[in-house]
């Protein structure tokens, strides 16, 4: 059930970001959406989908670089990382990363959008926005996104343990300690 709501939800997400971009707004929902479902274990499904999703939204763009091959990765990491930091819950600890999540993407729209036209007209505006979405977007999104989960008895990403050594010697129980995080 887990997969099958990964698919679906980066699938919502692709969408959402394509019609918002044929609409002239750059959102950066797939990244978000990655961003999200890289903090679970089964991470590994998630970029492959997310990798799959995103780089037919980007070609449907008509982009000769599909950038989110390399962005897509390089999220699932920081996702760990801000996961193993225990930024999870609470509001200003989704909105940090949702604006970084957001200035990459636009910076990655800034370098393609001067590859191919070759001005830097309203490059500010563009990776100003995507940060400034991504700093609302994100916390919406998790809301969102835990609200359906805690519907279908699945792991969410607000409830989720950082999986620090140091925590788990704190409660005092005993844990496999080859698994990743614990969920």
């Amino acid at each position: 059930m887990t997969l099958i709501w990964t698919f679906f939800a980066l699938l919502l997400c692709g969408m959402l970001e394509l019609l918002l971009g044929v609409s002239g707004f750059y959102v950066p929902l797939m990244l978000l959406g990655m961003f999200y479902f890289g903090a679970f274990r089964h991470w590994r499904f998630a970029l492959l989908v997310a990798m799959f999703i995103g780089s037919a939204v980007e070609m449907s763009y008509g982009r000769a670089v599909p950038i989110c091959l390399i962005l897509m990765p390089l999220l699932t990491m920081a996702s760990k990382f801000w996961r193993w930091m225990g930024g999870t819950a609470g509001m200003l600890r989704q909105c940090v990363p949702g604006m970084f999540v957001g200035l990459f993407g636009g910076i990655a729209g800034i370098i393609l959008k001067n590859r191919i036209m070759g001005t830097y007209e309203g490059a500010w505006r563009l990776g100003f926005t995507s940060a400034a979405m991504g700093f609302v977007l994100f916390p919406v999104m998790c809301g969102i996104f835990d609200m359906v989960a805690g519907w279908m008895a699945l792991n969410r990403y607000t409830r989720l343990g950082s999986g620090r050594r140091d925590e788990w010697l704190w409660q005092q129980e005993e844990y496999d300690l080859d698994e990743d995080f614990i969920d």
